[in-house]
């Protein structure tokens, strides 16, 4: 494929990636940088009803036009998939056996995590598959919550040999969500560190008060400072603020 494909190939990709989503109780920036031209992170924001959304990150194997296939090929299962109003373990253990039974021979796998939020409960069901922890900070007592992935990659094994365990937690008007994927973590400075957890933590704490946008702008700019303005891997970010 040559540079002028390639770049419209990945328009097109990026063109079904959600950027903002604002109603009266959430407000959402998305913000996703490939490492090269397109990548294989990708994420969705799917409306149920005025009340309730899906929200998912996934970040596929690799980078390129097949990594970004394959994510858009989790994207449509996902976005088809929720109106059937499953919780996340099942829409996880869905989307993993049709990877399986479809996909498998393309050698591929992937990462993912996905959240129901219930507005009229205020609270959020989760779950994740190999992905890095998804954050709630909680405004009431500024503390965060490190949401953990509990099963495997999804696109290996059917059934996943690690059971998806559903969790719940509540949620209040200014607590914020932010779901991420490993390149933001995983940047490194000049001598080899990590940003990290700690890193992440410290500045989620330290701007919560920011507006979803302002705090993904933020947050970006600060990874790249740490890695000398060069992150080398994809990176996507999710923030969901509750208003």
């Amino acid at each position: 494929m040559n540079i002028k494909d390639l770049k419209f190939a990945a328009k097109v990709h990026y063109s079904f990636l959600p950027h903002r989503f604002s109603n009266d109780w959430l407000d959402i920036a998305v913000i996703a940088r490939p490492f090269d031209t397109i990548g294989g992170d990708f994420c969705s924001i799917v409306p149920i009803d005025e009340r309730h959304l899906v929200l998912c990150v996934c970040d596929a194997v690799g980078h390129g036009v097949a990594s970004a296939l394959y994510a858009a090929r989790i994207n449509t299962f996902v976005l088809s998939y929720t109106l059937r109003r499953a919780n996340p373990c099942q829409l996880i253990t869905s989307l993993n056996g049709f990877l399986c039974q479809q996909l498998s021979h393309a050698g591929m796998y992937a990462s993912f995590f996905i959240i129901f939020i219930d507005c009229d409960k205020m609270e959020f069901q989760y779950a994740g598959a190999a992905h890095p922890p998804a954050l709630h900070l909680a405004i009431k007592n500024r503390e965060i919550a490190r949401l953990e992935s509990q099963t495997t990659l999804l696109g290996i094994e059917d059934p996943m040999p690690v059971y998806c365990p559903l969790k719940k937690r509540s949620i209040a008007v200014g607590d914020k969500i932010l779901l991420y994927t490993d390149g933001l973590s995983e940047a490194r400075n000049r001598v080899g560190e990590e940003f990290g957890d700690r890193r992440l933590l410290d500045y989620m704490k330290a701007s919560c008060e920011l507006d979803s946008t302002a705090f993904s702008e933020g947050l970006l700019a600060q990874v790249r400072r740490y890695g000398d303005h060069e992150i080398k891997d994809d990176v996507l970010i999710m923030c969901v603020d509750v208003v």
